[in-house]
């Protein structure tokens, strides 16, 4: 039987995370195709890179004020103090 699980990060936190996660790793691949990429190509990648940056910038900003509001979970007792 597997234990209770302990305190978590509120499902809007997850939520956020998982989507920033996302869009990085999206980012990331728009980024490595722009510099590989042929000139017809290039502009639709810088299309769809400038929104999403932005909107990166955007979700950044919503964490910080979600972390202010809703505080995190505590550590695990088992985690030393260092």
């Amino acid at each position: 039987m597997s234990a209770a699980p302990g305190p978590r990060f509120s499902a809007f936190s997850r939520l956020l995370h998982w989507l920033m996660a996302i869009l990085l790793l999206t980012m990331l691949f728009i980024g490595v195709g722009m510099s590989a990429s042929v000139s017809h190509r290039y502009n639709l990648l810088v299309s769809i890179h400038k929104p999403l940056g932005f909107a990166i910038l955007v979700l950044v900003s919503i964490r910080i004020v979600n972390r202010l509001i809703s505080s995190p979970p505590p550590l695990p007792a088992t985690l030393p103090r260092f």
